[in-house]
């Protein structure tokens, strides 16, 4: 059925109304920078990036196409179209996390060699080198090489008595370590680094949902119950802000600081690109390149993990997305 001016118009402005209203009513239950932190979060944590997002977000726009073009049943558009777009979301976060697989692959199972230059994954222990000063962790104060910290702010439903967590900021922080190995010791330049410390990300073997809504689970949690005074601390890190709390410092809402770390002597394994580095000796690996990424864990889970994320959840996308999108096809087909 082709559509008309009139029928464009007309879509155009109940589009308008029908999104001017959600809107509206976001702006009143979701916390300043909830919207936009918690898609980061959540794109961040999957290991998304732009070149898989956009594809997948026009894909995903399709499913507005049967209920425009045919008289369709809208409780099956609603049902297939989940399936459809549920199926390339998984199925982009399997593409995303390809080049990082490869790496895995290309160690053939054995991070326990170094060359000096060219790709390279490496698993061992973190360690400080000792000219750099590690990261002060901001919720613990404890040391570390990299951290993900966030906040997240309890906001109540407009005509509900319970609310929702959303997490309104959160920072990945990393810097320059070492790593001690079967292979030797090598150093880290972690920058444009996908960091993997976040529950959910592709290298939890087990991920734990447990406070998914607050920032995942974390190692480190610090709770501000409404009416509590936030710790001074707290209101001086920039990762935190905006924080909602008055004059005096108290919170206008709970929240939830959490916080995960790499510290010094923990399991790591990083996937790089070698070089040379000043020192005599010395092999510098840096990840600039796309698919490089430093992950917490023994080098078996985190390649496991990667294995499914890559293997089997493309599978279970692609399945998806083709049995809602064909179904949808066909119910659109007069």
């Amino acid at each position: 059925m082709a559509l008309s001016t009139v029928d464009v118009f007309t879509y155009g402005i109940a589009l308008l109304i029908v999104g001017g209203a959600v809107w509206w009513v976001l702006g009143r239950w979701v916390p300043d920078g909830g919207l936009r932190a918690t898609y980061k979060y959540a794109v961040y944590q999957s290991g998304l990036t732009r070149r898989e997002s956009a594809p997948a977000v026009v894909l995903s726009s399709l499913v507005v196409v049967p209920p425009l073009v045919s008289d369709v049943s809208a409780l099956g558009v609603g049902i297939l179209g989940g399936l459809y777009v549920g199926g390339i979301y998984i199925a982009a976060i399997a593409v995303a996390n390809r080049p990082r697989a490869a790496y895995i692959e290309a160690a053939g199972g054995d991070p326990d060699e170094l060359t000096p230059e060219g790709s390279n994954v490496i698993a061992g222990q973190a360690r400080v080198p000792d000219d750099e000063a590690p990261i002060e962790a901001p919720v613990s104060g404890d040391p570390a090489v990299a951290c993900v910290a966030s906040v997240a702010q309890f906001k109540s439903q407009p005509t509900r008595s319970s609310g929702t967590y959303f997490p309104t900021s959160f920072e990945v922080e990393t810097r320059r370590f070492e790593v001690d190995g079967a292979f030797g010791t090598a150093d880290v330049d972690p920058e444009g680094a996908w960091v993997s410390l976040l529950s959910g990300s592709p290298t939890d073997v087990e991920p734990n949902v447990e406070g998914a809504f607050t920032g995942g689970a974390a190692e480190t949690e610090f709770v501000v119950e409404a009416g509590e005074s936030a710790p001074q601390a707290f209101r001086e890190v920039d990762v935190f802000e905006p924080l909602p709390l008055t004059s005096d410092g108290r919170a206008e809402r709970e929240l939830r600081f959490k916080e995960t770390t790499i510290a010094p002597g923990e399991a790591v394994v990083v996937a790089g690109e070698a070089e040379q580095g000043e020192a005599f000796g010395s092999t510098v690996l840096r990840c600039t390149a796309p698919g490089t990424f430093i992950a917490k864990g023994d080098f078996e889970s985190v390649s496991d993990s990667l294995s499914k994320a890559t293997g089997r959840n493309l599978v279970v996308g692609a399945g998806l997305a083709l049995f809602g999108g064909i179904s949808l096809l066909w119910m659109a087909i007069p």
